[in-house]
């Protein structure tokens, strides 16, 4: 079974802060907060020894 989301087009990436905006009305993609977010991640990942496959399934 798949997730909701699954079902639905791609409509690329979306980040939203939803202290500042809790209806997730400013999408926060493409900011610098998404580039600090993303290497982060990237990093927490190569530091568990994640498969490349995981880094390319989220776009890192």
């Amino acid at each position: 079974m798949l997730p909701y989301w699954a079902l639905t087009r791609f409509s690329g990436h979306h980040l939203s802060d939803i202290e500042d905006a809790p209806e997730e009305s400013r999408n926060l993609a493409g900011s610098k907060l998404e580039k600090d977010l993303s290497d982060r991640l990237r990093q927490a990942l190569s530091e568990v020894g994640a498969p490349e496959s995981q880094f390319l399934r989220l776009g890192l």
